[in-house]
C-alpha cells in the first residue's frame, strides 16, 4: 500500500510539473525581455530653448532699466539739486567775503598813508586809531573770507560726490545691461548649434534600432530549438507577413528570429521551458513504467 501511494504521488508530480513550467515560461520570458530605449535630442534642445527665452528675458528687463536710469540721470544733470544749490550760495558768500576782506586791506593801507602823513600830534593820534581800526577790520574780514572759502569748498565737494556717483551708478546698469546681452547672444549660439547638429544628424533607420538580447539558450545539445532559422523550404501555402528581426549572439553563434507582431509571445518563452517539459516528460515515463511493474509483481504471486 505505501509503494503504491508514493508511486501515484510521483506520478501526480510528474503530470503537475510540466503544465506548470509552460505556464510559466512566456511570463518568465517577460519579465526579463530587456526595456528599450530611444535617446534623442528632444530634452537637450528643449532645455537650451527655454534657457535662449529665459536670457531674452533677463537682457530685456535689464534693457528697461538702463532705460529708466537714463532718463533719472538726465533729470538729476539739468535739475537744480539742493546740493548745488547750497555750493553756490557759499561760492556768492566767499566772494563777498574776499571782497570785504580786500576793501579792510585796502582800509589799512590808506589808514597807514594817513599816519605818515600827519605832521602833528594830534593828528598822529587820530591816524593811529584808524589805522587799528582798520587792521582789526581787515582781520575780521579775512577770516571770515577764508571761513566762506572752506564752506564753499565742502559744499562743492558734496555735489559733485553726488553727481559722480549718480554717473557711476548708471555705468554699472549699463555693465550689467551688456552682460545681459553676451549671456542672451551666447544662449542663441548654442541652441543654434545645437538645432545645427540635430538637422545634420543622419536619420534614424530600422538597422539603428536596439536589437532585443536574446535570453542564453539552455537547450541541450542535438535538441531541436523552438527558434531556429526557417530553412529556405517551400510551404504549401504563403504564411501571413510579419516584420522580423535577426540578432547574432557572439558566444555560440546562434541566431534568434524575433516575431515583432502584436500576437507573438516573447522571444525565449519556449525555448526556455523545453529542457524543463522534456525533464517532466521523463518523469511521466518513469512514473508509468513504476506503476505498471508493481502491478506485475502483484499479479505474479496470484498466478
Amino acid at each position: 500500500m505505501n509503494v503504491r501511494r508514493t508511486l501515484a504521488t510521483a506520478a501526480m508530480a510528474a503530470v503537475m510539473t510540466p503544465a506548470m513550467l509552460f505556464a510559466a515560461g512566456p511570463a518568465l520570458a517577460d519579465s526579463t525581455s530587456p526595456a528599450s530605449s530611444q535617446p534623442d535630442g528632444t530634452a537637450d534642445l528643449a532645455r537650451l530653448e527655454q534657457a535662449a527665452a529665459d536670457a531674452q528675458k533677463a537682457y530685456e528687463g535689464a534693457l528697461a532699466i538702463e532705460k529708466s536710469a537714463m532718463k533719472a540721470l538726465s533729470d538729476y544733470l539739468n535739475t537744480p539739486q539742493p546740493l548745488w544749490t547750497r555750493a553756490n550760495e557759499a561760492l556768492n558768500a566767499a566772494k563777498a567775503a574776499d571782497a570785504a576782506a580786500k576793501a579792510a586791506d585796502k582800509a589799512v593801507e590808506d589808514a597807514t598813508a594817513v599816519l605818515a602823513a600827519a605832521s602833528t600830534d594830534e593828528e598822529r593820534a587820530a591816524a593811529s586809531e584808524a589805522l587799528n581800526t582798520a587792521r582789526d577790520g581787515a582781520v575780521r574780514a579775512n577770516d571770515a573770507k577764508h571761513v566762506a572759502e572752506a564752506e564753499y569748498t565742502a559744499a562743492h565737494t558734496a555735489a559733485g560726490d553726488a553727481q559722480v556717483s549718480a554717473v557711476q551708478g548708471f555705468s554699472r546698469i549699463q555693465q550689467s545691461t551688456a552682460a545681459a546681452l553676451a549671456a542672451r547672444d551666447a544662449a542663441d549660439k548654442a541652441l543654434a548649434d545645437a538645432r545645427a547638429a540635430a538637422a545634420a544628424a543622419p536619420a534614424a533607420s530600422p538597422s539603428s534600432a536596439p536589437a532585443v538580447v536574446p535570453v542564453a539558450d539552455t537547450t541541450p545539445a542535438g535538441t531541436p530549438s523552438a527558434t531556429a532559422t526557417p530553412t529556405a523550404t517551400p510551404s504549401p501555402s504563403p504564411a501571413p507577413k510579419t516584420s522580423t528581426s535577426t540578432s547574432t549572439s557572439a558566444g555560440n553563434g546562434t541566431s534568434t528570429a524575433t516575431d515583432t507582431s502584436s500576437a507573438a509571445l516573447a522571444d525565449t518563452g519556449a525555448a526556455a521551458a523545453t529542457p524543463l517539459a522534456l525533464a517532466g516528460g521523463a518523469a511521466v515515463a518513469l512514473g508509468a513504467g513504476a506503476v505498471y511493474v508493481s502491478r506485475r509483481r502483484k499479479a505474479g504471486p496470484a498466478a
